[in-house]
């Protein structure tokens, strides 16, 4: 069911195929596991992944972490592109990464966490393998540990198999239930999620102009340093390709940066409808004052 979320061609019958994990580090590790690459290109993000990351020294000492931005890429590079990127939801043009790595036999995952299925298709974007931690979106309720590797290839998809059984991390059967009961829904709350992202990013960002200033504005303009989100980065780069990658949504995560430390933790502590917690992609609304970390 999950490999056709990510990837399905009607007209040749192509597909993705999906292999579920504990939890989205231990998908992290089984892809690099998978590859064991000489070098890693990757640009800042979660870091949890570069936890991971950095755990590929221990098995492989000359092993490099390259800036993904900044390197030229060759032979036996994997290229790790995490779009958007946690926290600012920087958008990463995937199709332009893809035929740069591909041209001189690197190797491609993107990690979509931040926006599963239906806002973006990595798989047909010419990724090799995409990376979801389930436990965000695709399980939607904060109430599972899950990771998810997709593939476009049966025989990839055999290996990863194989290769999960040693180390460990097959997902249990409760935890499989509650990601097939969460992904009839998620098309629907994925959508929703991203649209109400969009209005107040929308909106704090008219309020960051002064547009339709009044008492209730000036309070939050006086505060609000920055907006971050992809309709941002849209209208200031002019970045087009945006809308082609991201077809079905920007997800439904935001970030806004605040003119102080102090500000950012009485406005969490002031807040009515979101919670104070570390996670995403549930029903809840959340919000994590990231900058602490």
């Amino acid at each position: 069911v999950l490999g056709k979320l990510e990837y399905f061609d009607s007209t040749t019958g192509d597909r993705g195929y999906a292999v579920t994990y504990s939890s989205g580090l231990a998908a992290c590790f089984a892809a690099i596991a998978y590859f064991v690459p000489d070098r890693i290109a990757i640009h800042r993000g979660y870091h949890g992944t570069h936890q991971v990351l950095s755990m590929l020294k221990k098995f492989k000492p000359k092993a490099e972490i390259v800036d993904l931005h900044t390197c030229d890429f060759k032979k036996g590079d994997l290229v790790w592109i995490e779009t958007p990127s946690n926290p600012t939801c920087r958008i990463t043009n995937v199709k332009n990464l893809q035929h740069r790595a591909h041209s001189v036999g690197a190797v491609v995952i993107v990690d979509a966490t931040f926006a599963p299925p239906p806002l973006q298709f990595p798989l047909s974007l010419g990724a090799d393998m995409v990376m979801h931690s389930a436990t965000k979106y695709l399980g939607g309720h904060s109430d599972m540990l899950m990771g998810a590797l997709i593939v476009s290839s049966r025989i990839a998809q055999s290996k990863l198999i194989e290769e999960r059984t040693s180390l460990g991390s097959t997902p249990g059967s409760l935890e499989t239930w509650l990601l097939l009961r969460s992904l009839r829904t998620l098309k629907l709350r994925v959508q929703a999620q991203s649209e109400t992202a969009e209005y107040l990013a929308s909106s704090l960002v008219s309020i960051k102009c002064g547009v339709g200033r009044n008492q209730d504005t000036k309070a939050i303009e006086s505060v609000l340093e920055r907006v971050f989100h992809p309709t941002v980065q849209l209208k200031d780069n002019g970045a087009h390709w945006i809308k082609d990658q991201m077809k079905g949504g920007y997800g439904g995560i935001l970030s806004i940066q605040l003119k102080s430390r102090e500000i950012a933790e009485k406005f969490i502590s002031e807040l009515r409808y979101w919670k104070h917690a570390t996670s995403l992609g549930g029903v809840e609304s959340l919000v994590d004052h990231r900058y602490k970390w």
